[in-house]
């Protein structure tokens, strides 16, 4: 009487490989494409709450421009506005060519002014990027909410 082996046929193990590939391809396809917008917008939501902090501790008006390349923060000195020294208000690029619109207005270019009081104007600017779009509800209170849309 012949004992048959334990274990696995090698067909056995080659039919489990091609399930478990055919199972992670499905999950990989099912995954939503990377946006390449959310760090940057996120990272922009913080910079201007760091910054309000900032006007009201200094005492001091801050500005942001913004445009479709990018965004830098100033401040006010001897009655003109230089770039911030501040490392974490550094100029910032986007990571694609950009659209802003704030209170349904597209703008090439935005200012938005932080003052030492801790006020900023309301609004709600969004950015779009391709098919990525993020919305930044700003507050007069200076708190910010961030959005896909």
């Amino acid at each position: 009487m012949h004992r048959r082996a334990a274990g696995f046929s090698l067909i056995e193990l080659l039919v489990v490989l091609v399930l478990l590939a055919l199972a992670s391809a499905a999950v990989v396809l099912s995954v939503p494409p990377a946006d390449p917008l959310r760090e940057p917008v996120q990272r922009l939501a913080a910079r201007l709450a760091h910054a309000q902090d900032q006007a009201v501790l200094r005492n001091q008006s801050l500005r942001v421009l913004l445009d479709g390349d990018g965004y830098r923060f100033e401040h006010r000195q001897q009655g003109q506005w230089q770039p911030s020294s501040d490392p974490a208000l550094a100029a910032q690029p986007w990571p694609a060519p950009t659209t802003l619109v704030f209170a349904g207005q597209a703008s090439e270019q935005l200012q938005l002014i932080l003052d030492p009081a801790g006020n900023t104007l309301p609004g709600l600017l969004e950015l779009h990027s391709g098919q990525q779009r993020w919305q930044l509800q700003l507050h007069a209170d200076g708190s910010i909410d961030v959005q896909p849309r």
